[in-house]
This record gives structure tokens, C-alpha cells and sequence, in this order.
């Protein structure tokens, strides 16, 4: 999954650097990266899902940004190599990984100040990986792999600075949560959904 977001990541960059050389690029594209911890509230009495380290690569595109609002458009790739899942059913996997890709938009406030607050939405895709093995030990003999839809939502702050390595870098913090479907923990759940809530901090890179 991270080689994915990587190499997807290279694709962008390079693209963007020929449109720098050729004087199209107006600092309008970003690429971003950020490391966190994902949340899952649980309110199934018997499990509980441990946080999990979470990486976080995204690519945006700015349409507007000279107002008091600004308005654009990201691609967010959050990996989330294992969550430990503690279960009082033996028949729940050990742990779980996640991969979220959410194209969506984006509303910039006051863009152009030092200090830019932002708000995004967005929808796409949840991939869970359910471990080879339960809870207990045992092999995990049912089925693993569970693909759904997820829901993003969000927002954050972007701090601009002085460095340009060669382009302009921004320090962000940010919070979202991937209101998504449910992976395969063979236990019964309360309602259809679950929230992923991810809270990071990295550098942006905008070009």
C-alpha cells in the first residue's frame, strides 16, 4: 500500500516539476506529508480497536485562492499498516490494516495570510486487511479482505515559512475522519459504519 502512495506520489512530482519548467505551474498544486495516529471509537462493549500509526500523502490543486476563500481540489492516501483488535470473541482476527483514498474538495479561508484555516470533504474508497490469525492465536480461517466506501471529512491549519527546498514548504495539522463500512471482525456491531479519526501533522510542498 505505501509503495502505491509513493510511486503515485513520484507521478505527481515529476509532472508538476515539467509544468513548473514550462511556466504553467503557478504554485497551485501541493503535495503533502503527513505522519499520525488513527482513533477508532468502539461502542461494542466486547472490543475495542487499538490506534494505529498512520500515514498520510496528499495530492491537492488550488482553483481559486485570492479571496477571503479559496477553493480546490486533494486526493488524500491514508496507510494504516495494524491496528491490534481486543475482542471478547475468539473468532476476531488479531489486528487489521486500512487503506482510504478519498478524492474530494477543499475551502481554503483567508489563503493568503501566514495562518490558513481549511475544511474538506470528500468520498472513496476503504480497503481493511483482517490478519491470517484471531485473536486467540489460532489461523483465521474466514474470509479476509474487505473493500467499502468511506466518507471524509475534516480540517486543519497550514502554517506557511519562509523555506523554499526548491518549493515553498508549509507546516500542517489537521484532523479527519473516514466515516467508512466495516471491516470483517466476525462479531456482531451496532449499526453498518465506523469511524476512522486521524490526527497528523507534516510538510507541504507546494509547486
Amino acid at each position: 500500500m505505501i509503495r502505491t502512495i509513493v510511486r503515485t506520489l513520484i507521478v505527481v512530482s515529476l509532472f508538476a516539476t515539467l509544468l513548473e519548467s514550462s511556466g504553467l505551474a503557478q504554485s497551485k498544486n501541493e503535495v503533502g506529508l503527513l505522519l499520525g495516529g488513527s482513533i477508532v471509537p468502539t461502542s461494542t462493549t466486547n472490543l475495542s480497536i487499538n490506534s494505529g500509526l498512520a500515514y498520510q500523502a496528499t495530492y491537492a490543486h488550488k482553483f481559486t485562492g485570492d479571496g477571503v476563500v479559496g477553493f480546490g481540489f486533494e486526493v488524500p492516501f491514508v496507510a494504516i499498516p495494524s491496528q491490534d483488535v481486543q475482542s471478547g470473541s475468539p473468532f476476531s482476527p488479531r489486528n487489521y490494516a486500512s487503506l482510504f483514498i478519498t478524492p474530494g474538495f477543499r475551502f481554503i479561508f483567508v489563503p493568503n495570510a501566514a495562518i490558513s484555516p481549511w475544511a474538506s470533504v470528500g468520498g472513496g474508497y476503504a480497503r481493511f486487511a483482517e490478519s491470517t490469525t484471531l485473536v486467540t492465536g489460532a489461523p483465521n480461517t474466514f474470509k479476509t479482505g474487505t473493500n467499502k466506501g468511506a466518507l471524509q471529512y475534516g480540517g486543519g491549519v497550514d502554517f506557511k515559512t519562509p523555506l523554499h527546498i526548491p518549493f515553498p514548504l508549509v507546516f500542517r495539522g489537521e484532523i479527519r475522519d473516514f466515516y467508512s463500512g466495516q471491516p470483517r471482525l466476525n462479531l456482531v456491531r451496532s449499526g453498518n459504519g465506523q469511524h476512522n479519526v486521524l490526527v497528523s501533522g507534516g510538510i507541504v510542498l507546494r509547486f
